[in-house]
């Protein structure tokens, strides 16, 4: 079965790191032949330094769905050009405010 877990506010409560008890209990998860995933609005690099090191080759999702890595490989997903484009337009046609950086 496949566990995933939000980072912030729902196993990390401080920003920076996971309590042992909670470290132990997906410890668990895993020792009982279960994935665990974690996943984040954070970038994966910046998910990396949160979950101690025996938890840092299961499958991670960050930046809302934008990166995944299953502890070898990155990888990115993007809006192809033609739809950016349709949602470009869709946003000037209705004046909608965006952010980006």
């Amino acid at each position: 079965m496949n566990f995933v877990f939000d980072i912030d506010g729902t196993i990390c409560f401080d920003g920076k790191t996971i309590d042992s008890s909670i470290i132990q209990a997906l410890e668990e998860i895993k020792a009982a032949g279960h994935q665990v995933i974690f996943a984040s609005a954070r970038p994966i690099r910046d998910l990396l330094p949160v979950l101690p090191k025996s938890l840092q080759q299961e499958k991670l999702v960050g930046g809302n769905g934008a990166y995944t890595s299953n502890g070898k490989k990155m990888d990115v997903i993007h809006f192809q050009d033609s739809l950016l484009t349709k949602l470009i337009m869709l946003v000037e046609d209705h004046q909608i405010t965006i952010f980006s950086r």
